[in-house]
């Protein structure tokens, strides 16, 4: 059987059908699946991971995602090591939408900070820009690029009520 990898400060970088993206797994939740910190650019070439400074770049959001089974993929590969910073060995907060019926909002959100998990009526201007919770796909990652999805855009805070304007986000 074949040793398990330790993923934790590996860059990855996934070649999407507009460009490559690259990541930090900066969490390993064993069964829950990894936490990969994705940054903000969709690049069109791809980059030398050595030479290039990722602390001068923006993060779009972190994920949940299931890396270590999708590394047999010809799309997705380790690029690079990282050592974390103290901010990126923290957990990040999610958020999720919870129950609506078909078609409709949610009446609400859960807050998921570790093992605890907080019911809010409403999100807050700060809980606008945690990361959605959940196992995402290479798909859905594709897709944030392509059409610009952030945590706070439109399209996912309209999962749910909001305690604030989310045109004034940022």
């Amino acid at each position: 059987m074949a040793a398990k990898r330790d993923l934790v400060g590996k860059i990855i970088e996934i070649e999407s059908p507009s460009g490559f993206i690259y990541g930090l797994c900066t969490h390993d939740l064993k069964e829950m699946g990894q936490v990969l910190k994705l940054y903000q650019p969709l690049f069109e070439n791809r980059i030398d991971c050595s030479k290039f400074e990722f602390e001068t770049v923006e993060f779009r959001t972190s994920v949940r995602f299931p890396l270590r089974y999708v590394l047999k993929e010809p799309d997705i590969n380790i690029v690079g090591c990282k050592k974390l910073t103290a901010d990126e060995c923290q957990l990040p907060i999610f958020r999720q939408a919870g129950n609506s019926g078909v078609d409709q909002p949610s009446d609400g959100w859960w807050i998921v900070d570790g093992d605890d998990e907080t019911w809010v009526d409403a999100l807050s201007r700060e809980m606008a820009t945690y990361p959605d919770d959940g196992f995402f796909s290479l798909d859905i990652i594709f897709s944030w690029y392509e059409k610009d999805i952030y945590p706070w855009s439109e399209s996912q805070l309209a999962q749910g009520p909001l305690d604030f304007d989310p045109s004034k986000i940022h």
